[in-house]
């Protein structure tokens, strides 16, 4: 063979080797097709690793305020002398208890403690800050104010705000008017931003939004009010004013009968029901089995994007159920995140991000 022919030869068997245009087109177009579902493999993974973050942080804060709570509800002064205040409203309820637990001291105290010190007994409280300081903050917040046990009427420092723990007729609402209502909470100044008031709010939860709760009963039915309805023959549970002596027998009612004054929050038992020598005790929380918490959260990456005044929106857009346990009627809302986007101008994404939490916290 001459050396032409096989030049020849070796340029044809090349050519045979080679790619056709077709072939490459359809090479290429293989090529995106799996490039392309990759990534949305990669975009689908990357998504499901972010919900579960987002799931994930909610739920460790989320058992994190349950403990604390848990540990609260544990400690707290169980008789009959002393005042409960659970305040049910419209948006986020709060509520206010003694309680044998360490809280920040005021530096007013007429004990003469320095601000750093400590004390085993203190009033405790949690709100949603929502109503506070003109609502421009929406988060879980603790009371934990150091106050000391005393007889009578209680002790009061130089500022003339109550330091100790005060009995019946004392209202948790009246003495401490100015904690319960202060605007201001920095955990790392936990007397506020003057002299005179000691607050002693911290912030517990900053993805919470929404707060409610309500009573299990010893009956095992739900209420708002910490009592009993079927005791006797006659109950009054929307009384605007303490029981009397008059409140006896001959008005219809007996041993047992139950009385709630709304305006005070305070319940009674009689004891006594001998015409015009009634006598009424106050029950504290003897009819309440149970304490139940719903809390519905936004994660902390969800809330950075999102408005205060769509999270507003969205603490009325969700429902309350009254009485009872709320997780059951938030879950079906908050399932529904294209309804709470509509309704409270939240972002779908924001929206589908809302968790609910909920637990009962046995008193006995």
């Amino acid at each position: 063979m001459t050396d032409s022919s096989r030049r020849c030869s070796r340029r044809v068997h090349a050519e045979g080797l080679a790619f056709t245009l077709i072939e490459i087109m359809v090479s290429v177009s293989i090529l995106i097709l799996i490039v392309l579902l990759v990534n949305q493999l990669v975009n689908s993974a990357s998504m499901t690793t972010l919900t579960a973050s987002k799931r994930i942080d909610s739920d460790n804060q989320a058992r994190l305020i349950f403990a604390k709570m848990a540990e609260d509800f544990d400690a707290m002064y169980r008789r009959g002398d002393l005042h409960y205040y659970f305040l049910s409203q419209s948006g986020n309820d709060a509520f206010y208890f003694y309680c044998q637990a360490p809280g920040h001291i005021a530096p007013q105290d007429v004990s003469g403690t320095s601000d750093a010190s400590l004390n085993h007994s203190s009033l405790v409280g949690y709100r949603v800050s929502d109503r506070i300081s003109g609502g421009s903050r929406v988060e879980l917040e603790r009371l934990g104010r150091g106050l000391h046990w005393a007889d009578g009427a209680g002790q009061t420092g130089t500022d003339g705000h109550a330091t100790s723990v005060l009995h019946l007729p004392w209202l948790i609402k009246n003495a401490f008017s100015e904690a319960l209502a202060d605007a201001h909470n920095n955990s790392s100044n936990p007397y506020g931003n003057t002299s005179t008031s000691a607050p002693q709010w911290d912030v517990i939860g900053d993805q919470v939004f929404r707060m409610k709760f309500c009573f299990l009963l010893t009956d095992g039915s739900f209420s708002l009010t910490p009592i009993l309805s079927n005791t006797a023959t006659l109950n009054n549970l929307t009384a605007t004013a303490a029981p009397g002596t008059g409140n006896d027998s001959a008005a219809g009612y007996s041993v047992g009968s139950r009385w709630y004054d709304t305006s005070a929050s305070v319940a009674y038992t009689c004891i006594n029901a001998a015409p015009n020598t009634a006598l009424w005790a106050p029950s504290g929380l003897q009819d309440v089995k149970a304490v139940v918490v719903t809390l519905a959260l936004m994660d902390s990456k969800s809330r950075t994007t999102t408005t205060v005044s769509a999270i507003q929106k969205a603490i009325s857009s969700m429902r309350d159920a009254t009485p009872g346990p709320q997780a059951a009627t938030w879950m079906p809302q908050t399932d529904d995140a294209a309804a709470i986007a509509r309704n409270s101008g939240l972002s779908r994404a924001a929206a589908s991000s809302i968790r609910v939490y909920e637990r009962f916290f046995y008193l006995q």
